[in-house]
Formats: structure tokens, C-alpha cells, sequence
């Protein structure tokens, strides 16, 4: 049953501030860290059989030898985040920010010990070691180069600053190739290494993108542009950078690798792409690996490729097999192809100065030509239909093609304007005239085709490039007016419905599916300007709405069929793109081959190459990245429950990770279940109960950890946020669901017993005997009767403050509230809560548990607070640990304390008792304590 009920006030925390403990007293504990698992993946490098993974929680070394199974041999815990990672000879270099670069000897892989570490004063992103020197992007500080001849005293050279900021470093026969953002690439001489002095500077595709990282193989560097893709440039003369070609990803390009003929591009949210750069004027890619995280790094070995993903950890990837769409077969034409239609077993082709051309492709490797009709002008469109071939060519002429190897004309039609493209639907003609606008033609008699009416588009805004027509409804691109939509249900007097167009337009090219608008726009030269996809939204034509983007170098024509989207460019070739999303279009592969436009039919594609003629393309060919293995040891950590030495991890999308914490200092991975939307979860004889967001909750199987699979799922009304599981019971916080009570004696088979709807948003529950207390983000802690689970009765509420996470201890309610940090109040009636005192916390309380007496609080940015409450009315400071992420879960094991620390991943604490201070203090992951105002 559901009951909506009013808020009923009991108390006001109005004066929780004149109450409330400042942050001093006597610490009586210090934390200490005892290990670590996951948290981002920043980088990684590879050495003989060794994986070195720089991520938020320092150096991971992983045993590659056998590739399918890698093994955790050590973790090294740092300080700060490790961004990049450098490996040469065991010794491991890692720039880790603000600290500036740690050197690591890892030469016993199981044991690696810090030998040194040296502070840039800047913002160590990246490193690179050659010959006894570490060169450092650090930022604002510039490259700052570091003799390490001996890396346990490593000793500063010079510094080079020449741009704002220096985010990536490769080095290269005495040049230093520095990404500098915005700054473009910069090539430093540093044969001399104190006195670097500046070659050039590269902008790659201009001053708008932001360069930020390199890779330099041979005469030719690789430059990954964060909002354009992959750069390819020609460094042979020494002093001068000439770009060769650019691959335009539409993606947040993070990385680049180079092994043999291959680039390999870390992508982000997209995953890893896969070039073929055999030929640097003109690469194509062969294929994308989606590792459905955000791929950040990349290493390539030989085919091998080394992926460190922030969201799914280490990932490798074969790339065996890869190579360009064969060719199946080509035909050359007696002009420039502009256009191609394929109706059965024959090609259609618009070959400008050549007419029209008819090609029998019954035999895909050899195209046969049929027959040539060749007017007094040269054709710029075409559409077959009906043993007709309709060809514009400045105006409207209609060709019976029923005997293939001798076409005839049969009617024609001068118009106003110059035609460029028709299409015909039904009995009429639509037909796009640069200075003209659109024409519609009664062609029912293709003798005497009779224009019947104009949409006129004169004027500056004019040129009309392509057309649809779908149900009395045409789309119309031009090149500077977009997409006009026109209702011509009465053709004698065309109405314009809407215009769509973004601020450059020069549209080119149109393909309508359904309610989707799948256009493509071209904008060589104003770099501002969106080149490439444009999903559209016309399900109503009068307001159409702009669904997703995708960008590309050139953009001519596009053909969509099941679900993917091919886009023909002059520039880049042919962009295949998964259009199943249309918000989120994703790149599948693209082509070198370069066209004006394309035609796809049974697995095939039929390419209009200009002067090149007619190619067709094999679109099953080329293979495509296969996962070798994967190691999900990184990604966020939202919730945490620890049952049996072992730590039960939510991952938001990622799902649910099962760790082995039996050995703190080395947790280990066993299991993950992946399908499921994990946010909180509580673990009860081998079943996890986990709170999935709006899919409600999802029960899932634990008892053989390598391999967890979900026995149920239940659907709540509201946002499952958190979950408290007491026996057959769950009780679930449900966002503006209230509170959702769950019977789960079956977990196959769970049954919605009750819910309460409240006025409120639930983030967090927790039982204590038969009342439960509901956490409200906003404002209150609501407390509910539930001896009769089928029917809930709110008792009171603690107003005043904003619940994030609540514990009941007996008779006394811990309340985690954000700013105003841990809140104590006494319910011995719950009906009357009162307000015994509060403490105040460094950062944003988002959750507490206690154990023996102290609160552990997970404080956000502020890391985690222990505070002794044995005394509820003055309780007192003992520790404070700065856990680098944001700390929103926690729960106690033994003597562990497990953190759930946002893209920090887990932290494992153990407390310490120490001696008093009698100043606050501040414990930092390195084991010094900070003086805190």
C-alpha cells in the first residue's frame, strides 16, 4: 500500500549552529593506509612482461606474460594521482602533479620501493625518460628537464617555458616534442639539455583545439587534438612541421600509440580506434574498440594494445586481422562521378561530362559497362524509378532505361534556375535548382513532364543541393538557408512548414528514415563551422529538433541502412557510423577511398570516386578489434559493503566488483556483474541487494564470486538510492518514492510489501528494531514505524538539516549532513526526536556508520572523520584522512575501515592510536601530518 502524507514537525534545528563542536581537540588516532582498489586509470606503459597502470591510487604493476590472464603482482600507493607513467630498465617514473614525479624502483616487480622523488613547482602531467634525462610537462611550470643518472638523486637541468601550459612530452633524436593545448605543439632542441632553445610550433588543425599528447615515429609525428582527433605531420626537415592528414574522430581524443603501419587513438567514452597510417597522406580506420568506459591511454605492441580505461581498468585489445575495406571491384567512366543509384543487379551513375552511365554489378569484381547516355550537359543528379532515369543537369530530363544498353530520352523540362538534384516519389518530380528553389513536376507522362509549382528560394540564400520527399512532406538543403521543410500536399502552391540550420549551414546532402533527418553539412574553410552529421528530428515537420552530431573532415553524401549511417567525403573518404542512438552517434570504421557520393545494397558499398570512377567496397570485410582480456580494477566507487573478506563495490554503470580483501595491502579482483546499475548495496547469506536507480533494485547472486549473476530485479516507483536489508526484509530509499519496503525471503522472487510516499527525497535508510529512518537530502530525517511492514506509520522527523546518510545506534541517530557535518540526536522517542549536539566536519558529510563507540564519516572532498561518540553529547575529534577523492560510502571490517571515495576508487584504513596533540591535525596519504588553521 502507498500513503501520502503531510511533513509533521517535531523539532527545529534552527539553533544546530549555537550547539554545534568546532574541529579542535586532543586526536587520539591517526589513520593509516593499508591499501587500495581501483580508482581512475590514468596511463600505462609497458616493459618485458610487465604492465606498469598510473591511476589515482598510484602504481599498479600487473605480469603480462600471458595476455588472456594478467596477474597483480604489486600496487605502490602514492601521495597524489599518478597522470602519466615512464618505465626503462625496472626504474618507474611517474608524474604525479603537484608532488612532481616520483621514481620508483620496481626492479623486484613484487616489491617496488620509492627511490626518490623530485618537485617541478608545476603540475607534473607527463614524463619521458632518454639517455639519464626525465623530461616533465608540468604544466604552468613548463618542461622542466631532470637528470636521473641517478635516480635516487635525481637533479634538475633546466626548465623551458614557451607556452602556457606543457600537458604531454615525447623525445626524439634531441627534440623535444611538447603538447602544449592550446599552444599547439611545440619542438624544442634539447640536444644541449641546459639550454633548450624553441624550433616551431605546430597548431595542428588550427588555434582551437588543444593538443594533448604526441607520438613520433620515423619523420612523422602523431598528435591527438582533445575536440578534433589525429594529426599527422611530416617533422623530417628538423626545423619545420608540414601536416600531412588528419583523421577527424568527433571524439575526445586522449592518446596516441604507433606500432608499425597502425595509430591507435584512446578515445574516451568511444573507446580505442584502430588507424591504418600505412600511408600517412591518407589513413582510414579500420575499426573501433568500445571498452564502455573512457579509454584515457593507450600502448601498442606489435598488434597488441594496452588500454588504461578509467571507468573499466586494463583492457587489452588485439588488432591481428585489421586491414582496409577490400575493394571488390572498380569501373572507370568517361567523366568525373558525381552521383550513384543501384537498382537489382545494375548501377546508375551521374558522370557529369559522361552522362549517364549503366553498369551491369551482377559480378561485383568486374562492373560491366551496359550502355551511355550522354546529353548536351553534364548531369549533377539522378534517381531511378520505374525503367526511368531522371537526370539533372541544369534542367530536368526523363531517360527510359528499360534496354540498358541503348537509354533514350524521352521528355525533358527547362526551369527556372540550374537543377542540381531530383527526386521523384509517386507521379511527381522534386527538384532542387541552385537560384531557383525547389520545383515540383507532374511526371506522369514522362513524354511531357509540367512543372505545377515553386517553392522560390532566390536570392543569396539559394543554392537548393538535395531532396526528399516522404508523404507530401520534401526536405530541402541549401547551402546556406539548412533544411527547409515544405508541405507540398497541394503542389500548385508549396507552404514552407519550418527551416532548420545551425550558423554556418552550406548543407549538402539529405537521407529521411522515418522521423529522422540525416543530414550532412560541408565547411572546408571556416574552421568554426560544423563539418559532417546532423541527426534530425521531424516527427513534427514545423519544429524540427536537432538529436546528435557527429563531425567529420569533409562531408558529400550520406546513405543510412540498418542503422548505420555512411558519409562520403573528398577530403577523408568514407565515415561509417552507428546511428542506432541518434543522440549518440559512434564510429564504426571509415575508408580511404574518397567520393563525391555512395550507395549501399547487400553488404555492399557503391562509391561515386570523381575521376576515379565507380568503386564498390566489401563492407563485411577488414575484421574488426577483439578483446583479449580485461582487468576491471578501476572506475568509481559510490557504495560499499564488506561480508567474509570480501569488499562488495558499486560502480554506478559499471556495476558490481567483488574484491578479495582477505590481504588488505593487495586486494584482488574475483568477479564483477556488470549489467546492473549499482549505487548502494547490502550483502545477506551470498546474496547482494543493490539499489539500481530508476531500475529499482537488483538482486544478485554472490555465492560463487567469479562469476555473480542477477537472480531478480524489482521496479520502484521513485530513484533507488539506498538500501537496508534486516532478515526477509529490504527497505529501500527511493527518491521521491519514499520508502519502498521489499519482501525478499525468495531473492528469485522478490514482492513489493508496502511503500510511503513522502514529501521528501530519500538518499539513505537504516533500521533499528522496528523503526526505520529515512535520510532526506533536502531537509530531514523522517522516522517510520515499520512493526507491520504492510502498512508504514510515520512517528516524527528531525527538520533542519540536510540528511545524506543516517545511522541508528540504539536511541541515538547519527545523521551525516553535508556543511553541517555530523548532526547526533537523541529518539528514544522517535515520535519526538531532540537534538543532542552536533560536530562539524572539514568537507561535506555524505555518510556514516559506527562502530565501538566511533563515527566514521565519510566527508567528500574532506575525506574521512573519526569521531569518538561515546559520549553523544560532547563528541570528539580523532582523526582525520585525506582520502584525495570524495569519499561518500563507508563501512568497518574488523579493524579496516573500507571507503567508497568516488573516481578514487576503495581506500582500506586502518586506526591507529596515538599520541594527543593538542592541535588539530590533518593526516595526508604519506604519513605527514599538516597543521590546519
Amino acid at each position: 500500500m502507498k500513503t501520502k502524507i503531510k511533513r509533521i514537525t517535531f523539532f527545529s534545528a534552527s539553533i544546530i549552529f549555537l550547539l554545534m563542536f568546532p574541529l579542535t581537540g586532543n586526536a587520539a588516532l591517526d589513520f593509516k593506509l593499508v591499501g587500495t582498489y581501483g580508482g581512475s586509470f590514468n596511463d600505462v606503459k609497458v616493459e618485458g612482461k610487465y604492465a606498469y597502470i598510473g591511476g589515482n591510487n598510484g602504481l599498479v604493476i600487473l605480469d603480462i606474460s600471458n595476455t588472456s590472464s594478467p596477474e597483480l603482482v604489486s600496487h605502490y600507493n602514492t601521495s597524489s594521482p599518478v597522470n602519466k607513467v615512464f618505465a626503462v630498465d625496472g626504474i618507474v617514473y611517474l608524474a604525479a602533479g603537484e608532488e612532481g614525479i616520483f621514481i620508483v624502483d620496481a626492479t623486484k616487480p613484487s616489491k617496488p620501493k620509492l627511490l626518490s622523488s623530485y618537485n617541478t613547482h608545476g603540475f607534473a602531467l607527463d614524463v619521458f625518460v632518454t639517455g639519464n634525462k626525465a623530461y616533465v610537462a608540468s604544466g604552468g611550470g613548463g618542461l622542466v628537464i631532470v637528470d636521473v643518472k641517478k635516480p635516487s638523486k635525481p637533479r634538475k637541468i633546466s626548465t623551458f617555458r614557451k607556452s602556457s601550459t606543457a600537458c604531454g612530452i615525447y623525445v626524439a633524436d634531441g627534440i623535444a616534442y611538447i603538447s602544449a593545448g592550446y599552444g599547439g605543439l611545440v619542438l624544442a632542441d634539447v640536444s644541449d639539455p641546459s639550454d633548450p632553445d624553441l624550433i616551431t610550433t605546430y597548431s595542428g588543425w588550427g588555434n582551437y583545439d588543444y593538443i594533448n599528447n604526441a607520438f613520433v615515429s620515423g619523420d612523422t609525428v602523431y598528435a591527438t587534438g582533445r575536440d578534433s582527433g589525429l594529426a599527422i605531420a611530416d617533422i623530417s626537415s628538423g626545423t619545420y612541421v608540414s601536416t600531412l592528414s588528419s583523421v577527424a574522430l568527433s571524439l575526445k581524443a586522449e592518446a596516441v600509440s604507433v606500432s608499425g603501419d597502425k595509430a591507435y587513438v584512446a578515445a574516451g567514452e568511444a573507446g580505442i580506434a584502430v588507424i591504418d597510417v600505412s600511408d600517412p597522406y591518407s589513413p582510414s580506420v579500420l575499426g573501433v574498440y568500445e571498452t564502455k568506459g573512457r579509454a584515457h591511454s593507450v600502448f601498442a605492441s606489435g598488434n597488441t594494445v594496452f588500454v588504461a580505461d578509467k571507468e573499466r581498468g586494463f583492457i587489452i585489445i588485439s588488432a591481428v586481422g585489421l586491414e582496409a575495406l577490400p575493394i571488390l571491384g572498380t569501373a572507370a567512366s568517361g567523366g568525373e562521378v558525381l552521383e550513384i543509384e543501384v537498382v537489382g543487379s545494375k548501377a546508375y551513375s551521374a558522370s557529369g561530362s559522361g552522362g549517364l552511365e549503366i553498369f551491369d554489378i551482377s559480378n561485383s569484381s568486374s562492373p560491366l559497362l551496359l550502355g551511355t547516355y550522354k546529353p548536351s550537359h553534364s548531369v549533377t543528379g539522378l534517381h531511378v524509378k520505374g525503367g526511368y532515369a531522371y537526370l539533372a543537369l541544369g534542367r530536368l530530363e526523363i531517360v527510359d532505361i528499360t534496354t540498358p544498353d541503348s537509354p533514350v530520352l524521352n521528355g525533358q523540362l527547362d526551369m527556372e534556375g540550374y537543377p542540381l538534384d531530383v527526386y521523384v516519389s509517386g507521379t511527381k518530380a522534386y527538384v532542387a535548382s541552385s537560384t531557383g528553389g525547389l520545383h515540383i513536376v507532374d511526371v506522369s507522362n514522362p513524354y511531357v513532364p509540367d512543372l505545377l509549382g515553386t517553392y522560390d528560394m532566390t536570392g543569396y540564400s539559394s543554392s537548393a543541393t538535395d531532396v526528399v520527399a516522404v508523404n507530401d512532406i520534401a526536405y530541402v538543403v541549401s547551402e546556406y538557408e539548412g533544411l527547409s521543410i515544405i508541405d507540398v500536399s497541394n503542389p500548385t502552391s508549396p507552404q514552407l512548414l519550418s527551416q532548420f540550420t545551425d550558423y554556418c549551414g552550406n548543407y549538402q546532402s539529405l537521407y529521411v528514415e522515418g522521423n529522422t533527418a540525416y543530414v550532412v553539412s560541408q565547411n572546408l574553410y571556416y574552421p568554426y563551422c560544423s563539418t559532417g552529421l546532423l541527426i534530425i528530428d521531424v516527427s513534427d515537420p514545423s519544429e524540427p529538433e536537432l538529436l546528435g552530431v557527429y563531425f567529420t573532415n569533409s562531408a558529400t553524401d550520406i546513405h543510412v541502412k540498418d542503422s548505420v549511417a555512411y558519409i562520403s567525403g573528398t577530403q577523408e573518404g568514407i565515415t561509417m557510423l552507428d546511428v542506432s542512438d541518434s543522440t549518440s552517434p559512434k564510429l564504426l570504421r571509415s575508408s580511404s577511398i574518397t567520393s563525391n557520393d555512395i550507395f549501399v545494397a547487400d553488404s555492399k558499398a557503391y562509391v561515386a570516386s570523381g575521376s576515379e570512377g565507380l568503386n564498390i567496397i566489401d563492407l563485411n570485410g577488414g575484421g574488426s578489434p577483439l578483446l583479449i582480456s580485461s582487468n576491471p580494477s578501476s572506475g568509481y566507487a559510490l557504495g560499499i559493503d564488506v561480508s567474509d573478506s570480501k569488499a562488495y563495490v558499486c560502480g554506478g554503470d559499471s556495476g558490481l566488483k567483488i574484491i578479495d580483501v582477505s590481504s588488505p595491502q593487495l586486494p584482488q579482483f574475483l568477479g564483477s556483474e556488470d549489467s546492473v546499475y549499482a549505487l548502494g548495496v547490502d550483502i545477506s547469506d551470498s546474496t547482494a541487494y543493490i539499489a539500481s536507480g530508476d531500475e529499482g533494485i537488483s538482486v544478485v547472486d554472490v555465492s560463487t564470486p567469479s562469476s555473480p549473476s542477477v537472480l531478480s530485479t524489482l521496479d520502484t516507483d521513485g530513484f533507488a538510492n539506498g538500501i537496508f536489508v534486516s532478515g526477509p526484509t529490504a527497505y529501500v530509499a527511493d527518491g521521491e518514492g519514499g520508502l519502498v519496503i521489499i519482501d525478499v525471503s525468495t531473492p528469485s522472487g522478490p514482492q513489493l510489501l508496502s511503500s510511503i510516499v513522502t514529501d521528501i527525497y530519500a538518499v539513505d535508510v537504516h533500521v533499528s528494531g522496528t523503526t526505520a529512518y529515512l535520510a532526506d537530502i533536502d531537509s530531514s530525517v523522517i522516522a517510520i514505524d515499520v512493526s507491520n511492514l504492510s502498512s508504514p506509520i510515520i512517528l516524527g522527523a528531525y527538520e533542519g538539516v540536510p540528511a545524506r546518510g543516517v545511522f541508528a545506534d540504539g536511541t541515538t541517530l547519527f545523521i551525516a549532513a553535508g556543511h553541517a557535518g555530523l548532526v547526533i540526536v537523541d529518539v528514544s522517542e522517535p515520535a519526538a526526536p531532540e537534538l543532542i549536539t552536533s560536530i562539524n566536519t572539514e568537507g561535506n558529510a555524505d555518510d556514516v556508520i559506527v562502530s565501538e563507540n566511533v563515527a566514521y564519516v565519510a566527508d567528500m572532498d574532506g575525506g574521512i572523520a573519526a569521531i569518538d561518540v561515546k559520549k553523544p553529547a560532547s563528541p570528539k575529534l580523532l582523526a582525520v584522512y585525506d582520502t584525495d577523492g570524495d569519499a561518500v560510502n563507508v563501512c568497518v571490517a574488523g579493524s579496516n575501515v573500507f571507503v567508497a571515495d568516488g573516481e578514487g576508487g576503495v581506500k582500506i584504513l586502518e586506526a591507529v592510536k596515538k599520541k594527543k596533540s593538542k592541535k588539530s591535525y590533518h593526516s595526508d596519504n604519506t604519513g605527514k601530518n599538516k597543521n590546519k588553521k
